[in-house]
């Protein structure tokens, strides 16, 4: 498939970037995959859930555990646009496809394309949590990207933090599009500049 760079207009970005006390929270560098459509998100959530994979702690140089990374995933809310979708790292049954938000946070290298997020992601390198924070997220569908984009906001204390709210709420936006800019059937305006890859 072939795979396109988005980079965010500046009216696009006044919407992604929010201020408060000093802190910045920002979205940048999204990309879409044509496949993407909200109608796809609606049919991989038909149960009512979406399984999501953590790597990586964004609150402090600990370890990541499973209460952590389960805390995080509950934090992600679907825009008013899609269905209200449980998000969890440990669904009650497997999903009969491989579709998937990954999470990678402060990775030492990040990779866009969404390919390493979602084919390989435990074998991104991670720096250590407490500061502040990098977010890498891609919407997988197999090994396979089809939505990504990159968050970055100041240092957080945990998931109930509000500054880490509004993180998870801004990139949600971007990382669930109401319509896909790369889709000729979508029928959205092209306010974003595009450059092939």
């Amino acid at each position: 498939m072939s795979r396109y760079r988005i980079l965010v207009a500046a009216c696009l970005a006044l919407v992604l970037t929010s201020c408060a006390g000093g802190n910045t929270v920002i979205v940048s560098r999204v990309f879409y995959d044509p496949f993407y459509s909200t109608s796809f998100f609606r049919y991989a959530a038909r149960e009512g859930t979406l399984p999501v994979q953590v790597f990586g702690n964004p609150f402090s140089a600990e370890p990541l555990d499973a209460q952590t990374a389960e805390g995080i995933a509950n934090t992600l809310v679907t825009p008013h646009w899609l269905p209200d979708t449980r998000f969890t790292t440990h669904p009650k049954q497997k999903p009969s496809e491989d579709v998937r938000v990954v999470l990678v946070f402060n990775p030492v290298h990040p990779a866009p394309g969404g390919s390493a997020a979602c084919d390989k992601p435990k074998s991104l390198a991670l720096e250590p949590g407490g500061g502040p924070v990098r977010l890498q997220a891609a919407f997988c569908y197999g090994d396979e990207w089809l939505t990504e984009a990159f968050a970055e906001g100041p240092p957080v204390k945990g998931p109930d933090d509000p500054e880490f709210q509004r993180l998870i709420n801004n990139l949600m936006f971007s990382l669930f599009p109401f319509r896909n800019p790369e889709r000729k059937d979508d029928g959205f305006p092209h306010l974003l500049w595009q450059i092939t890859i």
